[in-house]
Order: C-alpha cells, then structure tokens, then sequence
C-alpha cells in the first residue's frame, strides 16, 4: 500500500476542516478499504502532529510554573486525535452524533476521575455535562446538512489534531473541568472562524477577487461573517460583477452568510436606482436590474414589500409610455407622480435602513416624473382636465355636483314641514342622480336637519341585522356627534330603536332634526320576505309613527306599489312624494360648459353646439356625464381645445359603444313588449295602434316618453336614436 505523502495529508485536513460539504460527497463513494486505508495513513500522521503539538504546548506550561503530567498529555493527545479520527470519517447521520456524545462522555469521565486528581469525580460530572453540550451544538449548527454529519465531521477529524493537543493538556493538567472548557473554546474559535476577520480587510487595502476571500471557499463557514456586507460593496466599486455574482453565489450556496449578501445586492441595486435619468429607466426597471435573481431569494423579507411597490411604479411607468395619447399619457405619469409622492412619505415613517435609500429613490424618481410632465406640456400644452363622472355617484368631495337646488330644497321642507308624515320617498328613474344627491345633501341643508346616508346595497350592512343595526348606530352617532358606545351596543333593531328614543330629547333641546336615508330600499325587500329581516317593516312603521324628530326617506325607482314582494304601503303609511328628474336646461348647459372653474373647452362660435347637445341628451344627467367624458378625451387625442360639431358626433358615437348596457336596459328591462312596440311605432313615425294609452301613460311615468304638443315625443332623443342603430326601429 502506497502511504500517503505529507502534501495529500495536509490537502486531507484542508478538505476536512474547509470543505466539509465537498468532502462528505467525495467519502460517499468510498469502500470500506479505502476508508480504512485513509484512517490509518491519517492516524499515522495525526499521532505523530498530536505528539508534537502536545509537547510543544506540555513544554510551554511548565515554562510557566504549572504542575504538568507531560507522558499523560501526549499519550492523552494522540489517542484522542486517533479516535477523533476514525469517528469522523466511518461514522455518519445521527448514529454517528450519538457515538460522537458517548466518546464525550467517556472522555469527560477519564478526565475527571484519572487526571482529575484534587478535583474529583464531582468536577468530572460536571464535564459529563459541559461535553454533552458542546456535542449537541456540534451536531446542530455546523454545516446544517443532514442531522449534523458535516459538524461531527468537520469536528471529529478536522478539529482532531487541536482537540487532542487539549484533552492531553487538560488531562495532564486537572481532569474534567479544564477538557471541557478548552473544548468550548476551540470549538468557537473553530465553529465561529473568527481568525478570518483580518482577511476581510483586504478589499480596503487591494483589489481583489471575492474567490479569494475564505467566505467564499470556505465550505464550513458556520456563524455569520461581520463585514460581509461591507466587503462586497466596496468590491463592487472596482469590479461591480464580481461583487454581484458573489452575492448571488453567498446566497444560494453559504446560508449563514445570506443576510449579509442580500444587503449588499440590494444596496447595489439601490444604487442602480438613485442613477436613474429618466421614465424609461423607470419603466425598464427589470432590464435595468437584471442581475437580480427573478426569485425573491435576493431580496432580505423586510426589503420585499418596497421593492413590490417600486416595481408598480414601473408597470406604470411602462403603461404610461405606451399611451400614444398625449393627453392620456400625461393624466397616467400625473398619477404616477401622486402615487410614487405617496410613498416617499410613507418611506418618511419606515425604519431608517429602509426609509432612507427608498427615500432617496422616491424623491429621484418623482424628478424624473414631473421632468417628463413638463416636456410633455411643453410639446403639445397642457390638455384639456377631464372632471366627468360616469357610472358612479358623485360624493360631497367632487365639484362636479351641478344643479338638484330645487330638489333638495323639496327634501329640507317636506322633512321640517309640521305635522306631516316622517317618511319622505325619493323616487326616479335609474341613472338620474338620487345617490348622487344624497350624498351631497349635508353641503345644502339647514344646520338643524342632520342627515345620515345608509347604502342598502353595501353587503357588509345587509349581511346581518346585527351589522345592519350596528351601522346605522354608529353613522347616527358620529353625524350627531355623540358617544359611540351606546351606538355600539345596538346589536338588534330594539337595541337601535332605544337608541333612536335616547336622542330625541338631545335632538328638541338642539332644535334639530334627523334625516336617516336609506339608498336603494328596494334591496331590502328580499331579506325581509326572507326572514333575516322579517321585523324591519314594522320597525320603520314604529319610527314614523313614534319619533318626530327622526325622518326617514326612502330612495328608490319603484313606487311603493309596484314592489309585489312585498306590501310596503301597509308600513309607510301617509309617505310624502319627493320625485328627481333629469337636470335643468340651464344646470345641464353648465354641466357642458363649464363644470370645473378651470375648464377651457370652447365650442365653434356662431353654432349652437352645446345647446344642441344638451337637449339631444335630453338633460339626462348620466348621459351629459358620459358623453362629455368621450368629448374630452377625443378632443385630446387631437390636442384640440375647440369642439365641432363633428366632434360631437363622434363622442355620441363612443358614448353609445362605452354604455350599449344603459340603453339595454331601457329596452328590455324597464319596457315590456307592448312598450317596445310603441317606441318602435313612434321611432318609424307610425299612427299609434288601438289600446295604447296604458302602455304611453307607463312610459311617460318612466319619463321615457313625454307630450309635445298633442304629440308623443322621446325626452332622451339619442335613445330614440340609439333604436334606429341598434333595433332598426322595430
């Protein structure tokens, strides 16, 4: 048998103490030969260094004073290498650990009771303890692969050499206390690699390649690094890829090191970012940052929720890019701008690591935003605003809540008129504004009449009665401004009629009056007749009849007869009328002219196309909103101020492609067929057919028809023309 050399011996202890991972797999393959052939070569070896070590270190004790069995010591040291040895290499998995605890045992036990002289078997016991310990870090923490085979290995022949130096010096000293603490001390030095931190300074001083530094080969690298951050950043000055490809290799590969190297990848990302120059940048934002790895693994978990949102930004950032209209390009980097100063704020109140270089980002690219705002300005001038609102109510926030000054000075009087009903019902057809005024009430009515608005469609209110009750408590309370606990107590509708009865003393004493609005009552029907609000009817008859000063309007596009569900009347009796239509001429020529106060939309001189709008619109206040909505935007994508009549046209055209579903419903939902066959007679400029009158008065009530001297005409006549172009007039 060839022996080994003294070179592939000290390769042999390289491998096992640096490369543990490396090593574990090259061992996989071997016989029970050639393992055996390498325990006695390396046991030759690690005899002959035990010996010398322990000498050397035996020669230094007793230079210094200490009383010092020296033949104890090193037969002590090269048995302990020997076993240390032959452990690490033939034993694996978690017998291996288990074998490993009871050579620790053993150990401590020798120590104590033969060389443990005045200190006895009780300090031996001790070091039972201590041992058993240190193993079980061992098995633990080291390499964390496989139950602790790569620890046991890396420490039982790695360590070897040192481990029986100090078990021989420790026997030859006192016995189980001193093994047992020497052993901790070299297992950290060991397990900790803190004789690297020299070498982590050498970046500082020379360029050099991560590969060469021990974080990188290093296989055992146990405890996290100091400085690694640091190092890798100030590579990354000199040579940027290989400072990230370290990163990303520290990451994948060296699980102690990977907070560290995640820092510094996104630091360096960070600072890719803060180089920004314009909204391409932005928008390139994967392209820019490709070297980040596309799973999340680069990023440290308290970095992801930032990095999520920058990332939005450049999904804007492109979408705004590919927007061929000026116009519309400009609103989307607008509202990119406003979302991205939304988060430098947030970033304001975040930890410093991260509020600080997100911060910064925020406050760079919103440069970048407004500098491409003021280009584009610059190019084809600032478009016209588009305030119009479509398809959704218009809160008390908006501007664009235009006329309805008659109607709600209709509510405040029939609300405060004495001895009437307290039950007001607001009734119109869909799409008329009802919602929109409702929410817009507490900005024109008298300070004495506080209104409460309750959406009947809000599932989170209709879920329950409880939440139905608890709601409505609670709105009452804050718009009153009263205590909310008892509000908050209202868990059943006699819990908020008390409530109700407990105010309105407070509501006399004040001289005010309470307007609670329920939208959309329709919505309750079905929970009523289903049982889960089966008390409600009576509910509200008990609150009319029994508290003046508590009003209750009904919103709705059914008169209270034409629910068939269910017999409302028979609860709300003496209900007083308040009906909304469509807009006013003059409201709804303002609407087309000059909603906003900073609105430069000009019609051609000398034709009357906003008054020709308004009435082929017929005033009707969601198709005035709509149809302007198209204008503007048309108007735009030509970066034009001045609207033709054509223009118009197209708009109309647009507007009857954007809401075909409106018109649908008309048609179909709203009219019967004896209905529909009316508006197609009119539609085609038919003599009406015998037995009409029911379905004309049904239709004028819906305000889809009205009379015009002695004539029946359409009061929305782009609906009449919408016919034409959908139905055929039939």
């Amino acid at each position: 048998m060839k022996f080994m050399t003294p070179r592939q011996y000290g390769h042999l202890l390289f491998e096992i103490f640096f490369k543990g991972r490396s090593f574990l797999q090259e061992i996989e393959s071997w016989n029970r030969a050639q393992k055996a052939k390498c325990i006695f070569q390396a046991n030759v070896y690690n005899f002959v260094v035990g010996l010398f070590i322990a000498y050397l270190i035996g020669q230094f004790v007793i230079y210094r004073g200490i009383q010092y069995d020296l033949i104890k010591s090193i037969v002590s040291a090269a048995v302990g290498v020997s076993l240390s040895v032959a452990v690490g290499i033939v034993v694996k998995g978690p017998f291996g650990v288990a074998l490993a605890i009871a050579f620790a045992i053993a150990w401590a036990i020798g120590g104590g009771i033969v060389y443990g002289g005045a200190l006895g078997v009780a300090e031996g016991a001790f070091g039972v303890v201590m041992a058993v310990a240190l193993v079980a870090v061992v098995g633990a923490f080291p390499g964390g692969v496989a139950g602790g085979e790569i620890g046991v290995l890396t420490w039982r022949v790695g360590g070897g050499v040192v481990w029986g130096a100090v078990v021989g010096v420790a026997g030859g000293l006192a016995g189980g206390v001193e093994l047992s603490i020497s052993a901790l001390i070299v297992y950290f030095i060991v397990w900790s690699r803190w004789f690297y931190l020299p070498t982590l300074l050498v970046p500082v001083l020379k360029k050099i390649h991560p590969h060469r530094l021990p974080f990188h080969w290093d296989e055992n690298v146990s405890a996290p690094l100091p400085f690694v951050t640091q190092t890798l950043l100030r590579i990354s000055r000199y040579n940027r890829t290989a400072a990230i490809d370290e990163a990303i290799f520290l990451i994948r590969e060296r699980p102690s090191q990977r907070k560290a190297a995640q820092r510094a990848l996104m630091k360096i990302a960070i600072a890719e970012m803060l180089q920004f120059r314009d909204v391409r940048n932005i928008a390139n934002l994967r392209q820019e940052l490709a070297f980040l790895p596309q799973d999340n693994t680069a990023f440290p978990e308290f970095y992801q929720q930032e990095y999520a949102a920058i990332s939005t930004f450049a999904t804007d950032a492109r979408t705004a890019l590919a927007e061929s209209n000026a116009s519309n390009r400009l609103r989307l980097l607008e509202r990119l701008d406003t979302n991205i100063q939304e988060f430098q704020k947030h970033m304001d109140f975040a930890k410093k690591d991260i509020g600080i270089p997100f911060g910064q980002i925020a406050r760079r690219w919103v440069e970048i935003v407004q500098k491409e705002i003021k280009q584009i300005e610059a190019d084809v001038g600032r478009p016209l605003p588009n305030p119009f609102i479509a398809g959704r109510p218009i809160d008390a926030s908006s501007e664009m809540f235009i006329g309805r000054k008659d109607i709600i000075e209709q509510i405040q009087h029939e609300a405060l008129r004495e001895g009437g009903s307290s039950a007001i019902l607001f009734i119109g057809n869909r799409r008329t504004g009802k919602t929109s005024t409702l929410l817009n009430l507490r900005r024109y009515l008298l300070s004495s009449l506080k209104s409460v608005f309750v959406d009947c469609q809000d599932p989170t209110i209709s879920s329950s009665i409880t939440d139905y009750c608890r709601t409505i408590g609670k709105a009452i309370a804050t718009t009153l401004e009263q205590t909310r606990s008892a509000a908050a107590e209202c868990n059943s509708l006699a819990d908020l009629t008390e409530f109700l009865k407990s105010i309105q003393q407070h509501l006399q004493q004040a001289n005010q009056h309470l307007l609670i609005c329920f939208d959309e009552y329709e919505r309750l029907t079905e929970k009523i007749t289903d049982g889960d609000f089966a008390d409600l009817p009576n509910t509200f008859r008990y609150w009319v009849q029994h508290l003046p000063r508590t009003i209750c309007l009904f919103s709705g596009s059914h008169q209270l007869d034409e629910i068939l569900q269910l017999d409302w009347t028979d609860y709300l009796i003496n209900v007083r009328l308040v009906p909304i239509s469509y807009l006013d001429f003059d409201s709804a020529l303002r609407l087309v002219t000059a909603p906003i106060a900073r609105f430069d939309l000009q019609y051609d001189p000398g034709v009357e196309i906003a008054e020709r709008l308004v009435h082929r619109l017929g005033c009707q206040p969601f198709l005035l909103q709509a149809t302007m909505s198209e204008l503007v935007n048309y108007l735009n994508s030509l970066n034009r101020k001045v609207a033709m009549q054509e223009d118009v046209d197209v708009a109309i055209e647009r507007m009857f492609r954007s809401w075909r579903i409106y018109f649908e419903h008309i048609w179909e939902k709203e009219s019967n067929v004896q209905e529909r066959e009316v508006l197609a007679d009119i539609t085609k400029q038919k003599p009406m057919r015998e037995d009409t009158n029911k379905a004309l008065r049904s239709l004028v009530r819906k305000e889809i028809l009205r009379q015009e001297n002695g004539e029946y005409v359409f009061c929305v006549p782009v609906f009449q023309e919408w016919i034409i172009r959908e139905i055929g007039g039939g």
